[in-house]
């Protein structure tokens, strides 16, 4: 009897002892098991919002009224937007993986390489070429001024492995500038020709006022006149 109470007595002794550390064991755990949790929480937040911008990009994506491309360095495409589909008249899976300047673009093989080098500028000088105008042709090979925004993205290196640009149709802003701008060169010209009509005719009219102004002098001073 005696040996089970010093037993029961050693196992109560050692509890009281390690319960301590049992205690700090179970708090660490405690912690641990919230941390992780919050952790697990705070992805699945992120998760969230990641899949609801992506919702929202692709919704922009699809119902913009923009031209917007995206294509990497080697100007071959990744993708066009129904917009740039009905622009183009083309099909986004049709031009997918080809060239961007002859087969989106339909550039002329002879200016071909001097479009890539005014594109490859957005990597070299990216402050100046962020912005682009320049021209691109439809299917019938009607020309159409565009304006670009340029947005390139890089790997963890800093090497560009996409571009996005998106693109709005100015032609008609342009032609009508253009317009603008000849109208007031005419308007210019023709107010010139009026300055130099009205002075050539102001010295044809001088000529003879000052014959018949000096004559009227002539006759005033002579006494014999009535």
């Amino acid at each position: 009897m005696a040996t089970y109470q010093i037993t029961i007595l050693l196992i109560l002794i050692i509890f009281l002892l390690l319960f301590p550390l049992i205690r700090y064991y179970l708090i660490q755990k405690k912690i641990s098991f919230r941390f992780w949790r919050s952790k697990e929480t705070k992805s699945i937040e992120l998760e969230q919002k990641l899949v609801e911008k992506e919702k929202q990009y692709q919704d922009i994506y699809e119902t913009a009224n923009s031209i917007i491309i995206r294509w990497n360095p080697d100007f071959i495409i990744y993708a066009i937007n129904p917009y740039a589909e009905d622009f183009f008249s083309l099909k986004s899976k049709d031009v997918e993986g080809k060239d961007l300047v002859k087969d989106l673009f339909n550039v002329r093989e002879e200016k071909i390489n001097q479009m890539k080098s005014l594109l490859w500028n957005i990597f070299h000088l990216p402050d100046q070429f962020i912005r682009q105008e320049y021209e691109v042709y439809l299917k019938n090979n009607e020309p159409r001024t565009i304006s670009w925004s340029n947005r390139i993205f890089r790997n963890t290196a800093g090497y560009p492995y996409e571009v996005l640009s998106i693109g709005n149709d100015i032609t008609n802003r342009k032609m009508t500038e253009e317009k603008l701008k000849l109208a007031v060169e005419e308007a210019k010209s023709a107010n010139k020709s009026k300055s130099i009509f009205f002075s050539k005719i102001t010295h044809e009219l001088r000529t003879p006022l000052h014959a018949v102004i000096g004559f009227s002098q002539i006759l005033a001073k002579d006494p014999a006149l009535p």
